[in-house]
């Protein structure tokens, strides 16, 4: 009977190992919207309204993909960022249409 149960429990343990993962395996998405913005700002002194990316970008060293940045005046300004590594870490660049 307690074999049983620590089989169990050892299964049950790796299954929530499994899912907290799977959960971690995409970038932050407030945390990548809010490092865009506030390094646009800084950079630019232009005030920002917010950026959108796509959501659940999985966490893959050297991936890309476009953010919109919306300016307080409402002007869309496309951001294209870069995965440095698979920590989550970023670069990011404005794209010059």
């Amino acid at each position: 009977m307690i074999r049983r149960f620590r089989a169990s429990l050892a299964l049950l343990v790796l299954a929530a190992s499994l899912a907290a993962c799977s959960v971690s395996a995409v970038l932050d998405d407030s945390r990548l919207q809010d490092e865009i913005k506030t390094g646009f700002e800084q950079q630019t002194g232009v005030s920002a309204e917010g950026v959108d990316c796509p959501d659940s970008q999985p966490l893959q060293a050297g991936a890309t993909f476009e953010c919109t940045l919306t300016t307080v005046d409402g002007e869309p300004l496309t951001i294209r960022v870069t995965q440095a590594d698979a920590q989550g870490n970023i670069t990011w660049e404005l794209v010059q249409e």
